[in-house]
This record gives C-alpha cells, structure tokens and sequence, in this order.
C-alpha cells in the first residue's frame, strides 16, 4: 500500500524544519540512530530553542520500536554535547513529557568569507 505524503499548502517544510551541521553528520563516533533522532529535536524546535514531544511520538516518527533503544540515543546525544534534556511539569507539578535544548550550531561569517563575498 502506497501513501502519500500529505503537506500544508503543498509545502514540506509545513511542519518545520532545522539545520544541521554537516560535522555532526559525518561525525563517526554518532550512531546513525543518533543523529536522526537529533535531526528531529532539531527539526521540532525550529527557531525555538527547546521542543517538548512525547517519546511515542518520537518512536512513532522515527520507527524506534523500544524506549530503552529512545533512551540509548537520548543518552548518546547527551554524552556528546548535543542534547540537554530537563523534566517538564504540569501546575499541579506531575512529571509529562520532557523539554529537549538541541545545541545548534550558529551559522557565524568569518573575516574570510566577509571578503570573498564582496569579489
């Protein structure tokens, strides 16, 4: 059965979008399963600079059938300094889902590339 991906307006980037650090992609000491699910707390922050979705969300989007295999990643993330994750509480203080700060990397011009533009 075939289906179709489904966007507002036509527009894939109609539910967000991040940018990533092709360093962080290529970087061979990241497991592969790691850097989609950063790609995807960076991708659901957006502009924002946390994002709060629930683990079966997660597991959902991304085909990750256990939460001890979710919670190995989370670790990795956050072992390497890409992902700082803190509990997120209701008023009356219960524990729901948890916010999670993607580090992302500013795109910064250096002197170099301030010149080269101007050729």
């Amino acid at each position: 059965m075939e289906t179709e991906l489904q966007f507002k307006n036509n527009h894939v980037v109609s539910k967000g979008y991040g940018v990533i650090a092709t360093s962080i992609m290529e970087d061979e000491t990241i497991s592969k399963e790691a850097k989609v699910l950063y790609a995807y707390f960076v991708c659901k922050a957006g502009a924002n600079p946390r994002c709060f979705p629930a683990n079966k969300t997660i597991m959902q989007a991304l085909g990750i059938k256990s939460k001890i295999s979710l919670q190995k990643y989370k670790e990795e993330l956050v072992a390497v300094g890409l992902l700082y994750i803190k509990e997120r509480k209701t008023k009356a203080g219960r524990v729901t889902s948890n916010y999670y700060y993607p580090k992302k990397h500013t795109l910064e011009r250096s002197d170099e590339d301030e010149e080269d533009s101007r050729v």
